[in-house]
């Protein structure tokens, strides 16, 4: 019986090493707010029995995970969301309509010491212009206004962010949606080559490109090595 024990404890002690983030928003302590200095209206963010709550009016701001993870260590998300109110037109694939009530990002971490030298004079130059390193390259999971037939397309505003559509309003609107992505496949797919580098993840509702409204919410963020067996 001893050994039995013994053998449950090492699977289940196993299992918990396999979990970076178990996320269910009983709180908001691993999370920064990020407010951007050319957006004068935020979007807000708060705790429900759902989950967070993400609105937006006519607004931009985000939540930013405290730390960053390696993700070759953990390369998995599972989440699950939903949009409840969806008043953004425009397209989201120019500036003018980069507005979605639900993001998730994964930024890969800036790294000196694996950066070509013309990598390295950019950045730094970057570095003085905004204070601090930005991030080399991001994948951004989005529930969109509209139905995009797209598996990905290149942000309006840089193409070290590509945009990954999960869902849409039209059709899932009041809906849970839930997802399991790998980070580490869909980068080499979207980027052509591997990553390198340690990641950190940002949520995000916004509507100021398109003055519109929106709200949403996030049940859950599960960052692991392996998907959960259902």
């Amino acid at each position: 019986m001893k050994q039995v024990f013994i053998a449950l404890s090492l699977f289940f002690s196993s299992l918990h090493a396999t979990i970076f983030l178990d996320e269910r928003f009983e709180s908001l302590e691993r999370w920064e707010h990020i407010a951007f200095e050319k957006i004068p209206r935020q979007s807000t963010y708060a705790l429900s029995s759902d989950g967070l709550l993400l609105s937006s009016d006519n607004s931009a701001s985000a939540l930013r995970l405290n730390k960053t993870y390696d993700a070759q260590m953990f390369p998995l998300i599972e989440m699950r969301w939903k949009a409840t109110q969806c008043d953004i037109q425009g397209s989201p694939q120019h500036k003018e309509g980069d507005d979605y009530p639900l993001r998730l990002y994964v930024a890969w971490e800036y790294d000196p010491n694996e950066a070509t030298f013309s990598e390295k004079v950019l950045y730094n130059l970057l570095k003085l212009f905004y204070g601090t390193y930005p991030p080399k390259a991001a994948l951004t999971y989005v529930i969109s206004p509209y139905p995009i037939e797209a598996k990905s397309f290149v942000s309006p505003y840089t193409d070290k962010v590509h945009i990954v559509p999960l869902a849409d309003c039209q059709s899932s609107l009041n809906s849970w949606n839930s997802h399991r992505i790998n980070i580490l496949k869909d980068y080499e797919t979207f980027f052509g080559a591997p990553p390198r580098g340690k990641v950190t993840l940002g949520i995000m509702a916004d509507s100021d490109n398109t003055q519109g409204k929106s709200e949403g919410v996030i049940s859950s963020i599960i960052v692991r090595s392996h998907f959960s067996i259902k």
